[in-house]
């Protein structure tokens, strides 16, 4: 769950959301997309300049009993009170109404991370997890925090808080039943946690019965950044228990200090099971910050593959982005999706099989793409089969970003087809499916 630590894309958002730039964009489009084909059911913008509303989304599941998924927009630099409180907010798929918001805690980014949770108190509906990585809970900030939320009625269920300097909640998913226990537990990132060197990092998994740690894994040199991504997996080896991976873009890989890895563990004891890691050094490389997910079965052999992206990687082009699929099997890279120079390509994950030919296919952003206006994005359908395009959403408002995170929601308006949330630097869309 999505996503974004790196200073160009901080700062570009930041850039293409203030007042000024806001202002330009008048007139330039009639719409929000360029294909006349891709039609925006419910849209949304931002509260206040600068919120970064469209940080980090996520499908919710049914939430309110009406059959339809919910779904989670997240504005983490929201200011209230004069802080950088954050704010999250739950959409209903079915209508597109507010069903809830949560306001952070001074300093506390909240929304710099969300996912769903699975359902953590066992009351047959989904619970979401939400995590601020800048909470100010004592005399050194940064400490960051994570809450576990019921989906049925908003209650607090769990709340987690990390130490000194952590970056607790930089990234934050559901882990499965890892225990057993018919309960649904979840998985932290703390990103600059110190505990096997300086911003090592180090992720941990959470009982969703009680809240206790049923593990944890620290990263394995200083600076490597464990916890920058983290997410849930299929099940892998065959135990029944869903696997977990976790991003390390600060990891060391042959000889490129920021480079970055991504491990696969096995959910029930937290033994890595295999290294993910881009195919060639990178400069400005971010594997595996934010974007670690499961693919779904993408080569039709029976086990889920794996989902991993580096938005800032220049291995072919600068700035361009790739998106990679790792064998579930054996971890062996499966498909590349590549961006042109200064895309930002990365944000997506796996949406299931939509063309019926038995591979699971992929939604695939590039959020600082300029072809239909000015750093505008562009959203790709991805086959899973070969990587070919099914589909384009591409960006028509100069400066919209839009794909800073880009997520399948299932059918929202009962037509058959898949729906997708896709989110920019102010703004987020629900976009009808084609049939």
């Amino acid at each position: 769950m999505f996503k974004r630590s790196s200073l160009f894309k901080v700062g570009l958002i930041a850039l293409l959301t203030g007042a000024g730039f806001l202002a330009a964009r008048a007139g330039y489009a009639t719409g929000p997309f360029v294909e006349p084909d891709a039609v925006a059911l419910y849209a949304y913008t931002s509260e206040q300049p600068g919120d970064s509303y469209g940080w980090a989304s996520e499908n919710l599941g049914d939430l309110n009993g009406d059959g339809v998924n919910d779904f989670i927009v997240s504005a983490p630099f929201q200011i209230s009170n004069g802080t950088r409180t954050g704010k999250v907010y739950i959409y209903s798929g079915a209508d597109g109404s507010l069903l809830h918001s949560i306001v952070g805690n001074p300093y506390d980014q909240l929304g710099y991370s969300v996912s769903g949770a699975g359902d953590v108190n066992a009351d047959g509906i989904p619970d979401y997890i939400v995590g601020g990585r800048g909470s100010l809970i004592g005399p050194i900030p940064w400490k960051g925090r994570a809450m576990v939320v019921s989906g049925a009625d908003h209650s607090l269920l769990h709340e987690f808080i990390g130490g000194d300097g952590d970056w607790f909640g930089a990234d934050v998913s559901a882990a499965g039943d890892v225990n057993g226990d018919g309960y649904g537990d979840v998985i932290v990132g703390a990103s600059h946690a110190d505990f096997n060197g300086f911003q090592a990092g180090r992720v941990s998994v959470f009982s969703g019965a009680d809240g206790s740690v049923l593990w944890t894994d620290d990263g394995d040199s200083r600076n490597a950044l464990l916890g920058s991504g983290v997410g849930v997996l299929g099940d892998l080896n065959g135990d029944g228990v869903p696997e977990l991976i976790a991003g390390a873009h600060g990891a060391s890989t042959r000889g490129n200090p920021t480079k970055g890895r991504a491990y696969v563990y096995d959910g029930a004891t937290g033994t890595v099971l295999f290294t993910l890691a881009p195919p060639a050094n990178a400069p400005f490389a971010h594997f595996g910050e934010f974007f670690t997910s499961n693919a779904g079965d993408v080569n039709a052999d029976g086990m889920s593959d794996i989902f991993v992206a580096d938005y800032n990687s220049s291995i072919e082009e600068k700035y361009a982005g790739q998106a990679f699929v790792y064998s579930g099997m054996d971890g062996s890279l499966l498909l590349t999706v590549s961006g042109q120079a200064v895309d930002g390509l990365g944000p997506g994950r796996g949406i299931g099989d939509i063309n019926g030919d038995g591979h699971a296919d992929l939604i695939v952003a590039a959020y600082t793409n300029s072809e239909g206006a000015p750093f505008a994005g562009k959203t790709s359908l991805i086959s899973g089969a070969d990587g070919a395009v099914l589909r384009t959403i591409t960006g028509n408002i100069p400066g919209d970003l839009q794909g800073v995170d880009a997520v399948g929601l299932g059918d929202v308006n009962g037509d058959g087809a898949q729906d997708y949330l896709i989110t920019g630097g102010a703004s987020a869309y629900v976009v009808l499916g084609l049939p």
